[in-house]
């Protein structure tokens, strides 16, 4: 006798106007305990011309989630352990890599808004028997 799984997916979309607050929170809500979410797709645009690499870590995962450039549009597919609730509210955050609190700074070192806009598409999925 075969057994089939039955497969629970819940998609979450944030959609975050970063306007100088590298640091947000986000309430994420979804109908069973997941085992696992997946990054399914990451946008970010910066509001000016800096250059640089960061990276998106938040508190339910203490991981990094991806990592983000001006311009950049792609999948990840970063699969990432869960099996806890996750109806709760998530702390995002957008460092450097050295894992300081992301800013820009002009070329006197001066700082200059971190203004952009971040795109994250997560999956959480649940397995289990049918």
């Amino acid at each position: 006798m075969s057994s089939e799984q039955k497969v629970q997916r819940h998609h979450a979309l944030i959609l975050q106007d970063c306007d100088n607050a590298p640091t947000f929170k986000k309430d994420i809500h979804c109908p069973f305990v997941p085992d696992e979410v997946i990054i399914r797709n990451v946008s970010f645009k910066l509001d000016n011309n800096r250059v640089g690499i960061w990276k998106i870590t938040c508190n339910i995962v203490n991981e990094p989630l991806a990592s983000i450039y001006d311009g950049c549009n792609y999948c990840p597919m970063n699969i990432f352990p869960l099996g806890k609730s996750v109806n709760t509210t998530w702390k995002f955050e957008i460092t450097d890599l050295y894992d300081r609190i992301a800013f820009l700074l002009d070329d006197s070192d001066e700082p200059i808004p971190f203004d952009g806009f971040l795109t994250l598409s997560l999956e959480f999925v649940k397995y289990g028997d049918k």
